[in-house]
């Protein structure tokens, strides 16, 4: 038997089964490392934990079925307490940049219970007396947040083929006269908890010092107000020595017959964290190869570096070495410290040396070790120690006071890979108890990993579909990033911010998973609903849902002062607008409706900016698509043979409550955005039409401009 077998037939037992995730010490009393010694022991929960310094913290899982299931039933789900009384649930409902969270309700019987399988001391209290559900939030003052799952099943099906209908956060537990009602929220209502900037426990353990910025050795040693402790970032390069630039035979060169042309090469060193700290240059006079058709490039090697780029300019006249080259570089690993350069090629990439280093030195009270009048150089990586760095994410961003800093990654209390000054923000001291504060920033990467990576800071991997990871690896699109979000943004706003510009929809399916779909995906099999075969008559509604129409999109994007929130227009440098002048008209609407956005997540950093705008583009005439005419939205009701029907399906529906302009009855496409429990074998579909209609763009002004 199979879950998919038993709800076809039409007739069967269902069962729910609730799991409801606990806290739970993984020690036993007074066994070390628990120090607990009194007679009485604990319930191995943290409320009545004796050790609460060794508290071990694992999960306990508390099983409950229908209270109104047979003894053998019962029986035959051994541990799980039958004290469900009633379950309702309030389903999610799709909308077009956001979605309403799915709420779960679940009442228990509050029965006397004798502590099988709860109490690990069972066997050795002197009495066992109370009921379940008082006896639970005595020893759980800390379930507020703790996982609820509820799954589904039928009689003479095993546990394991139960299928998950839900999973979410406990909000409350109210205990009324013999039963108690626990109300939780779908697992996207959880993001809405992260508020920016997030203010942490995480403390400075020690001073962090400021960072001078010095031109030269002469600039450095001349800082009069340096402290012990601070640093000077250095701007001038080393200098890379022997560079010899050599023509020589290659049958895949393409530098024969150069002519008059003149390379001029420079070479840049960059350390472990990618930072450069020297740099060398040379020139070639392409009239000496003769016949050769390739140069060989040898310098002396440095330990430090790990990778080394090989920048090369060419034209037909003695250029200066900063200036007028159409500069391309490739980049090569630190062994061996020489290039074979066979001409331009495809992978080169276009991009001029940088123009300052990053060499970093520190000051000192040791005139003796200090290689410059009291200043040590040290390796270009900066770290910072805190207190306790257990719950800050692996790589991420902080603010300590006034001061933004990147970390990439962190081993015990120590971050390391440190960038000081981020976004622009003044290098200051601090001293150590310091508190440090998180916010979201994101380097140019795959936006379905983004979304993914901000689901993950609140949520298991196990509730995230697997959709997800389809999306990443199919994608070939443009990077999206996201400069600094810090105020008073919450998660769940800065994840459906992303969502919307990724032109996807998010919610909590039916198996309790947060899904995500693309609004132009169509599955290659669509069924078709009509009256006479699945439309239960009389349960028809037709709304026309006018508020869905616009006429105007508009985007602002280019995060420009990142100290405003994502809604504040003045965040934004950029703006992009398409307006659909038919639609405006008087021959047409006559009225002027916005789509507004407003998006941290595309920036002239992302990618390259012809094709950020062109993705912009893209992703306007696709809203206007869908939202220029009105999207109709049905709802009725059908039977339980529909049942395999899923929010966030397709369906085409053909009902006579629908015409064209001549009169006749039409399929139309649309999307389930909502799918409601009726009575028994029934159940509710809210659904909205899919505009498909390919509209004139002759009327569509699109441009982009500056904001402020």
């Amino acid at each position: 038997m199979s879950y998919a077998a038993e709800l076809a037939k039409l007739s069967r037992r269902k069962i729910d089964y609730v799991l409801l995730k606990m806290d739970y010490c993984s020690n036993t009393y007074g066994v070390a490392p628990c120090a607990a010694f009194e007679a009485i022991k604990c319930y191995n929960t943290f409320s009545t934990c004796k050790d609460k310094p060794n508290f071990t913290k694992s999960t306990k899982d508390y099983g409950f079925i229908n209270a109104n299931l047979p003894i053998g039933v019962i029986d035959f789900f051994y541990g799980a307490r039958p004290y469900i009384k009633k379950i309702s649930d309030l389903p999610t409902e799709i909308k077009e940049k956001d979605t309403i969270s799915r709420r779960l309700k679940v009442e228990f019987y509050d029965e006397e219970d004798n502590d099988f399988g709860i109490d690990p001391y069972r066997e050795e209290r002197s009495s066992i007396q109370g009921s379940f559900w008082k006896k639970f939030l005595a020893r759980n003052k800390n379930y507020k947040g703790r996982i609820l799952e509820l799954y589904e099943g039928f009689e003479g099906l095993a546990l394991n083929d139960f299928q998950m209908k839900f999973a979410g956060p406990v909000e409350n537990i109210e205990l009324k006269n013999g039963y108690v009602i626990i109300e939780c929220v779908d697992l996207l209502k959880e993001l809405s908890k992260e508020k920016y900037p997030i203010v942490t426990r995480v403390a400075l353990d020690g001073d962090l010092h400021t960072i001078f910025t010095a031109a030269s050795e002469e600039e450095m040693t001349a800082l009069s107000g340096a402290m012990i402790g601070d640093y000077a970032k250095r701007t001038d390069f080393e200098a890379i020595t022997n560079i010899t630039a050599t023509p020589y035979e290659d049958l895949n060169g393409e530098y024969s017959d150069a002519g008059v042309w003149y390379i001029h090469y420079t070479i840049v060193a960059f350390d472990s964290q990618g930072r450069p700290f020297a740099k060398g240059n040379v020139l070639l006079n392409a009239q000496d190869f003769g016949p050769s058709n390739a140069v060989l490039l040898v310098w002396d090697d440095d330990a430090r570096a790990v990778i080394w780029r090989i920048y090369k300019g060419a034209h037909v006249e003695l250029l200066g070495p900063d200036l007028d080259y159409d500069w391309v570089y490739t980049e090569i690993p630190d062994y061996p410290n020489e290039f074979q350069d066979k001409g331009f090629l495809s992978t080169d990439i276009a991009g001029s040396a940088p123009a300052a280093a990053e060499r970093y030195y520190r000051y000192t009270n040791d005139p003796y070790t200090a290689a410059v009048n009291w200043w040590d150089e040290i390796p270009a990586v900066l770290t910072i120690d805190v207190n306790d760095a257990a719950d800050l994410p692996e790589s991420g961003y902080v603010q300590i006071e006034k001061e933004k800093i990147s970390y990439a990654s962190k081993s015990g209390n120590t971050l390391s890979s440190v960038v000081r000054g981020f976004a622009d923000s003044e290098i200051l001291r601090h001293a150590s108890g310091t508190i440090l504060e998180l916010f979201i920033a994101a380097e140019a990467s795959n936006p379905f990993s983004l979304a993914k990576n901000l689901l993950l800071r609140r949520i298991s991997s196990s509730y995230i579909d697997s959709k997800f990871d389809d999306y990443i690896s199919g994608w070939t699109g443009i990077n999206f990033s996201a400069k600094l979000i810090l105020k008073a943004d919450n998660l769940a706003k800065v994840y459906f911010d992303l969502i919307a510009v990724l032109d996807c929809m998010t919610w909590v399916g039916e198996d309790g998973k947060i899904k995500i779909l693309k609004h132009n995906e169509v599955p290659s099999s669509i069924p078709l609903l009509t009256e006479e075969a699945n439309i239960i008559s009389g349960s028809l509604t037709i709304d026309n849902n006018e508020e869905s129409r616009k006429t105007r999109w508009i985007l602002f994007w280019n995060s420009f002062d990142v100290e405003k929130g994502i809604s504040d227009r003045e965040r934004y440098s950029r703006v992009t607008i398409a307006v659909d002048a038919i639609a405006e008209s008087a021959d047409e609407y006559n009225d002027s409706i916005e789509d507004l956005q407003y998006t941290a997540w595309l920036n002239s950093d992302s990618d390259v900016d012809a094709d950020v705008g062109q993705y912009i583009n893209n992703l306007l005439a696709a809203r206007l698509s869908r939202t220029r005419d009105a999207q109709r939205i049905l709802e009725y009701d059908v039977e339980l043979k529909d049942s395999g029907l899923l929010v966030g399906g397709i369906v085409d529906v053909k009902t006579s409550q629908v015409q064209n302009i001549y009169g006749e009855t039409t399929i139309d496409r649309y999307r389930i955005i909502k799918k409601t429990p009726r009575a028994v074998n029934k159940f509710g579909l809210k659904v909205i039409k899919v505009n498909t209609q390919l509209h004139d763009l002759s009327g569509i002004v699109m441009w982009d401009s500056f904001a402020n």
